[in-house]
């Protein structure tokens, strides 16, 4: 810990730190003013950035966007020497360039903070118009797995803000190697990709789903067998297995729906249903 500061109402910051080197900058607790609702609302998810600090001055803007390239660029568990400026600012091209915008824009402070709306902005409140239509949360939008589902529900939120506007984004994930997307899927708190190690995860039980206007409750019989490939050493089948089918299938699921379910684990996939490598990215 370098230090620590309070923003002022409007958001901004200011802190002087001794250091010269690669910083985290993380915003947590207090509340907001939600660009699409204009309530006052709890910030439920730490914002984050990285900064070279040269002893001077040095600006960091912390957005939802810096907050979803630094998860992209630094999966649970990266520590110390391994968060570098220039892996963030990989992964920030990457992000920006999905949402059409450019690295330099993420480093600039957005207008809807000023009251008024250029392309960063408008971004920035068409995922908080997401994020209130679609009960979804900063960790649900980078944990998707389905980013058709996300497209079509992020356009939806940005031209019910900005009619006719013509935009359109098209999001499938964060490769730090081109900085486009990719097909890989990131699957955090199962340990680093990039290895030879598979686990089979068999998990089995049932859905259970609300009642959703007209349509009843119900219960859905669960039976799903994944093969997952990629794993390092560290990433065993036994203490990432579960963890890996519980992040993937169930941290967005609908509100209200609950899952009743058990996992059988093998590190021998045979005849499994579908196959999911785990890249480090």
């Amino acid at each position: 810990m370098l230090g620590t500061t309070t923003t002022k109402a409007n958001g901004t910051y200011s802190l002087d730190v001794s250091y010269s080197g690669d910083v985290v900058v993380e915003v947590s607790g207090g509340n907001y003013i939600d660009e699409t609702t204009q309530l006052s609302t709890p910030l439920a998810t730490p914002l984050k950035t990285v900064l070279a600090a040269n002893g001077g001055t040095v600006t960091g803007v912390v957005t939802p966007l810096t907050t979803l390239a630094y998860g992209a660029a630094f999966p649970a568990g990266t520590v110390g020497s391994a968060i570098t400026a220039a892996a963030f600012k990989t992964k920030a091209t990457a992000v920006a360039t999905q949402f059409n915008l450019t690295a330099a824009d993420l480093d600039k402070i957005p207008d809807v903070a000023l009251g008024t709306n250029d392309a960063y902005g408008k971004v920035l409140t068409s995922i908080s118009k997401y994020m209130d239509t679609n009960n979804a949360t900063l960790d649900s939008i980078f944990n998707t797995t389905d980013w058709t589902g996300f497209n079509g529900l992020i356009n939806a939120a940005y031209n019910a803000l900005y009619p006719n506007s013509g935009v359109t984004f098209n999001v499938t994930g964060f490769d730090a190697a081109t900085g486009q997307a990719t097909g890989v899927m990131n699957i955090p708190n199962t340990g680093y990709g990039g290895g030879t190690g598979t686990c089979q995860v068999r998990e089995q039980g049932t859905m259970n789903i609300p009642a959703i206007g007209a349509a009843p409750a119900s219960t859905v019989p669960l039976d799903e067998t994944i093969c997952f490939t990629g794993l390092n050493a560290t990433a065993t089948c036994d203490a990432a297995g579960a963890a890996i089918l519980t992040e993937q299938n169930h941290t967005s699921s609908l509100a209200g729906v609950t899952w009743t379910t058990s996992y059988t684990l093998s590190p021998t996939c045979t005849g499994a249903a579908g196959t999911v490598n785990i890249n480090l990215l």
